[in-house]
């Protein structure tokens, strides 16, 4: 594992992965918002940043890296993840695009306790297009 791998000209992708031949990139988001009872969504605000990571992983897929975003849910109160498509409507569209292409989606909450903060369970993503 290297942390913070630089991919095209402009981008760094907060992980590069080797395993035998498969290469892949790993690009990590903080989720803290919830406004409704046990959901989580992200973004918090309009992330241009946020969708060019998106457009990049989607070139690494092309260029043959596997392609991984892992939403850390900074929180234990929720069962389910969404996208929060009325904050920033081209993130969404640019997710699912990315979904599409074969970048994964990966969700997990965090326990915390006096010892640190773990990920803790697999949170259920759920989009609609």
């Amino acid at each position: 594992i290297k942390r913070e791998q630089v991919f095209g000209e402009n981008t760094r992708f907060d992980f590069y992965l080797e395993d035998g031949k498969i290469k892949s990139f790993l690009e990590v988001k903080n989720v803290t918002l919830k406004r409704k009872s046990t959901v989580a969504e992200f973004p918090d605000s309009i992330t241009s940043r946020g969708t060019k990571h998106l457009n990049e992983l989607i070139n690494a897929t092309k260029k043959g890296f596997k392609s991984y975003l892992l939403f850390v849910i900074q929180r234990e109160d929720c069962s389910k993840f969404v996208v929060a498509k009325d904050i920033d409507p081209e993130y969404s569209k640019t997710l699912i695009k990315a979904i599409k292409k074969n970048v994964k989606i990966l969700c997990y909450d965090c326990k915390f306790s006096s010892k640190g903060i773990i990920l803790n369970k697999k949170i259920k993503f759920y989009f609609d297009e």
